[in-house]
């Protein structure tokens, strides 16, 4: 119906795109020592319970992400 333009949008639009490029180029360098990571979580939790060592392999994943947006 309405479609809101101007500089504010754009800025905003411009922002958010560095903003994602930046965490994006974070991730990716912090992927293979969360791999790593996962590898010994899974290896140490295999001892224990196959499906506790796949939900940790995971979460290590879910983890990295969230200590990158902070």
């Amino acid at each position: 119906m309405f479609e809101i333009q101007g500089p504010v949008t754009k800025l905003g639009g411009y922002l958010l795109k560095e903003q994602f490029v930046q965490y994006a180029a974070d991730y990716v360098s912090v992927f293979p020592i969360m791999i790593g990571v996962a590898f010994g979580v899974y290896a140490l939790l295999q001892m224990f319970n196959k499906s506790v060592a796949k939900t940790g392999g995971i979460m290590v994943f879910v983890y990295g992400a969230l200590v990158l947006v902070a």
